[in-house]
């Protein structure tokens, strides 16, 4: 198996299985330093058996669907992630109609947070909303400690734009003297 010309490509109906069992789906929430909140719909496995990890890359691959390998940041897992509202969209397009139970609620979630933002104009705030699907997506994965808060991110939805109409020049100020 050394040679990767040799390789056989899973089936799709196998690597739903490894989702099912071992995938998660959700919506990352990140904040850049200095930067605006970020919410991004993703597919992450993680498990400590490389050949498996290497078989799902490699399948992935030869099934042309986007996937991006973590370098080992634990010491014994590997991860392969799929994140992005274009990827995300092409990697439900595929594996959606094979999943099961929990897995397909979540992955149906976060098809429906993907089809809303792609509906909105680029770069649209964030709002309540987009937070639902967030808390749906946590009360089927369960808890995490090293998540932010629902109430942070309301919180922040719910602040007005200050780059838009909402923020007031110098000249309004000026003016408004």
């Amino acid at each position: 198996m050394d040679n990767q010309q040799e390789r056989s490509i899973a089936s799709l109906d196998f690597l739903a299985g490894l989702i099912v069992g071992e995938g998660s789906y959700g919506i990352n929430v990140h904040r850049p330093k200095k930067g605006k909140w970020e919410f991004k719909p993703c597919f992450s496995l993680r498990m400590n058996d490389v050949e498996t990890i290497d078989l799902i890359e490699w399948s992935f691959r030869g099934h042309g669907l986007a996937i991006y390998r973590s370098p080992g940041v634990y010491k014994r897992c590997h991860t392969v992630r799929v994140d992005g509202l274009l990827r995300m969209k092409r990697h439900l397009d595929v594996f959606y109609p094979l999943l099961t139970g929990n897995k397909k609620i979540a992955a149906g979630i976060c098809a429906e947070f993907i089809e809303r933002r792609l509906s909105l104009p680029e770069k649209s705030k964030y709002t309540g909303e987009d937070v639902d699907f967030i808390e749906r997506l946590r009360a089927i994965n369960g808890p995490n400690a090293r998540r932010v808060p629902i109430e942070i991110l309301r919180d922040y939805t719910l602040r007005p734009d200050m780059r838009g109409n909402n923020m007031r020049t110098g000249k309004d100020i000026v003016r408004a003297a």
